[in-house]
């Protein structure tokens, strides 16, 4: 019985893991995704997620960030950009998109060009000492501003967005998982079938040996409560009935020995 429930247990923990896994593996693959279009930027639910491409930024700020690193940003659009793109400060890094790059880069505020209420001029630059480049970024260009980014992280977003790891992370789990989910309907229905022909089977029997027995009841040659005492003799042999727990401890106790019935050792002499 304990047996059982922790195999139970056990099942239901494991399935709740490779839920967890898979929908997180999900995640990382929706956001890669959307970042089809040539200026998108990937995100969900207002955070946008960025793989740090290159060490523009790599200086000695303490929010600076590398080549393989995962930016964090909250995502600017024409929603809120008057709320969050118009009024930023120096030594803010903002996320936009170069068109003469062609690409997205994140670089940090080092001038405020111009500021009102109806637009702005921001001057960029990285932290890199290499990165000697200022860019003149206006609020409409901006699609991001930096939160936060993730040591390392980048590298596995672009691995799991990408390809063979796309494939291997996520197309490969999903296909595995419908898999099994079909291998357990197929167990369950020929489980179900087979309970049901063994239930047909039994049925049939019962049906057979209740004729027999009336025609015995007809001829005299038994009583009808004969009969009747026979047929469910007959039925519980077809359906035997499982030990309980209370049953198999009580037999143990009967097959155990008593302490008068233990055999004495004779002492040494």
């Amino acid at each position: 019985m304990k047996k059982e429930t922790l195999k139970k247990i056990a099942k239901i923990v494991g399935d709740v893991l490779f839920g967890i896994v898979l929908v997180f593996l999900l995640f990382i693959a929706v956001v890669n995704l959307r970042a089809k279009s040539s200026n998108g930027l990937p995100n969900m639910f207002g955070t946008g997620y960025l793989s740090v491409l290159t060490d523009s930024m790599d200086g000695d700020q303490k929010d600076s960030f590398k080549s393989g690193d995962l930016v964090v940003v909250d995502v600017i659009n024409d929603k809120n950009r008057v709320d969050k793109a118009l009024n930023l400060n120096v030594g803010q890094i903002i996320t936009y998109y170069d068109y003469s790059e062609e690409k997205i880069i994140s670089h940090r505020i080092i001038e405020i060009e111009s500021q009102s209420s109806t637009g702005a001029v921001y001057v960029v630059k990285g932290d890199s000492p290499y990165a000697v480049a200022t860019t003149r970024v206006g609020s409409g260009e901006i699609l991001g501003v930096y939160k936060s980014h993730i040591k390392g992280l980048g590298k596995v977003f672009d691995w799991v967005g990408h390809g063979v790891g796309f494939f291997i992370v996520v197309v490969l789990p999903c296909i595995l998982f419908l898999l099994y989910e079909v291998y357990r309907f197929i167990r369950v229905l020929l489980e179900y079938n087979k309970e049901k022909n063994s239930q047909d089977t039994n049925e049939k029997q019962i049906e057979n040996r209740k004729k027999a027995l009336d025609s015995l009841v007809a001829d005299g040659t038994i009583t009808q409560e004969q009969a009747d005492a026979k047929l469910q003799e007959y039925i519980k042999s077809l359906t035997p009935e499982e030990e309980t727990p209370v049953a198999e401890e009580e037999k143990a106790e009967e097959t155990a020995p008593s302490e008068d019935e233990k055999p004495t050792e004779k002492p040494e002499v």
